[in-house]
C-alpha cells in the first residue's frame, strides 16, 4: 500500500494554507496510534486555566450564537408540530441536528487553535457548514454504537438483580471516552467518519485512564464550580473545560498548522 493509500496519513488540513507544507504542533497521527504520547492531567489542567484570559468572551459569544441558532430551530420544529405538520417538523429537528453539528465540532476546533497560540473569533463556529454532513454523520454513528452498548450492558445487569452487574456498561464508558476527540478528527485532519471514530478510538485506547480521568475531572469541576457559585463561574468553567480538551487533542494528535506558524511549536515545547 502506498503513502497515498494509507487511510491514517495526514490530509490537507483547513487550517494549513495552500502550497504551505503541513506540521503537526504537538502529536500526530502516527505517534497517536502507537500510543507515542503522554496526557499529564496537571499540567493541562494549569495551561488550560492559564490559556483563558483574554478568550472567555470569545468562546462565550460563539456558544450564545449556537445556542441562539438551536432555540430558533427548536422553536420553529415546535411551531411545525403544533401546526399538525408532524412530518415537517421532523425534517426541521433533522436539519437542526445537521446544522449544530458542525458548530459543536469548531467550538473544540477553537480550543485546539488557542492551544497552539493561533488567534480565534467566535463566527468560526459558523465557517464549518460545507462539513455538516460527515461530522453529522460521526457524531449520530458514535452516539448509536455509545447508547447500543450501555442499554445491553444495563439490560443485563437489570436481568441480573446484582449492584455488580453495572460493570457490563463498561464498553459504553469506554467508548464515550475513546470517541472523545471523532468530531475533531474530521473538521481538523479531514478524516471520513468511520475513520476518525476508529483513529479516536485506537488512540486514546492507549491512555484510557488518563482520559476518563480528563473528563471525570472537568466534568465534576464545572458541575461543582458552578453550584457553588451559583453559575457565575461558569464563565471562566466553560472556557476551562473547552481548552483542557484542546490541549489534550495536541497532546495526542497535534494541530496541524500552516508552514509560516512553525514557530509556534518552539513556543510550545520550549
Amino acid at each position: 500500500m502506498s503513502m497515498n493509500d494509507n487511510p491514517y496519513q495526514t490530509p490537507q488540513s483547513p487550517l494549513q494554507g495552500p502550497g504551505e507544507p503541513p506540521r503537526s504542533v504537538g502529536g500526530n497521527l502516527e505517534d497517536a496510534l502507537a500510543g507515542r504520547y503522554e496526557l499529564n492531567l496537571s499540567a493541562i489542567f494549569e495551561e488550560a486555566w492559564g490559556r483563558i484570559r483574554g478568550v472567555k468572551a470569545v468562546f462565550w459569544l460563539a456558544v450564545l450564537i449556537q445556542l441562539g441558532v438551536f432555540m430558533l430551530g427548536s422553536l420553529v420544529a415546535e411551531a411545525l408540530d403544533k401546526g399538525g405538520f408532524q412530518g415537517l417538523s421532523l425534517a426541521a429537528k433533522l436539519a437542526l441536528n445537521l446544522v449544530t453539528a458542525p458548530m459543536s465540532a469548531a467550538l473544540l476546533l477553537m480550543a485546539a487553535r488557542r492551544a497552539v497560540d493561533m488567534p480565534i473569533r467566535a463566527e468560526e463556529v459558523l465557517r464549518h457548514f460545507p462539513r455538516m454532513l460527515p461530522l453529522f454523520l460521526t457524531s449520530l454513528m458514535g452516539g448509536l454504537i455509545i447508547v447500543v452498548f450501555f442499554g445491553l450492558g444495563l439490560s443485563v445487569a437489570n436481568s441480573l438483580k446484582n449492584p455488580l452487574g453495572w460493570l457490563l456498561a463498561g464498553p459504553g464508558v469506554y467508548l464515550a471516552v475513546t470517541y472523545q476527540f471523532a468530531t475533531l478528527l474530521v473538521i481538523e485532519k479531514g478524516l471520513r467518519p468511520w475513520q476518525a471514530l476508529e483513529t479516536s478510538r485506537r488512540a486514546l485506547s492507549h491512555q484510557f485512564g488518563k482520559m476518563f480521568l480528563l473528563m471525570l475531572c472537568m466534568s465534576l469541576v464545572v458541575a461543582l464550580g458552578s453550584l457553588v457559585t451559583l453559575a457565575v463561574g461558569l464563565i471562566w468553567l466553560m472556557p476551562f473545560a473547552l481548552l483542557a480538551q484542546g490541549i489534550a487533542y495536541r497532546q495526542v494528535f497535534g494541530v496541524t498548522v500552516a508552514g509560516g506558524m512553525a514557530a509556534v511549536e518552539g513556543r510550545l515545547t520550549a
